[in-house]
């Protein structure tokens, strides 16, 4: 993401992995019609002026695009501040829960329904 030709974020989509590099699965065993946020960073001083907002409507629209109905991303439990920003995106928290991450923080999915089709303004 590209403001005043400052690189303000990065935002990553793709389709979920079914097994993680310790061979678990954490996940749904059958994760067609899932898409997956992989990454969405935004750097500190631009956070707060609706740019994850805009992120977050652009990633979903492009995952409909795709034909996926279900839009899900991976958050620290930990991180307060990201799940409330995702819970403002009508994104619910699940009990799926990966607890061997690589820096030891267990790190939970959110969902959501993405069958109707909204739009940037």
């Amino acid at each position: 993401m590209i403001i005043d030709e400052v690189i303000v974020g990065i935002l990553k989509i793709g389709k979920p992995i079914r097994y993680y590099t310790d061979g678990n699965n954490y996940y749904r065993v059958d994760i067609d019609g899932i898409g997956e946020i992989k990454s969405l960073h935004i750097k500190k001083e631009y956070q707060g002026r609706g740019i994850g907002g805009l992120a977050i409507t652009f990633a979903e629209n492009r995952l409909r695009e795709l034909n996926y109905t279900i839009s899900h991303l991976w958050v620290k439990q930990q991180n307060t501040k990201a799940i409330e920003f995702y819970k403002h995106m009508g994104y619910l928290e699940t009990t799926y829960v990966n607890p061997n991450t690589n820096d030891g923080a267990p790190s939970m999915v959110m969902e959501k329904e993405i069958t109707k089709r909204k739009f940037l303004h």
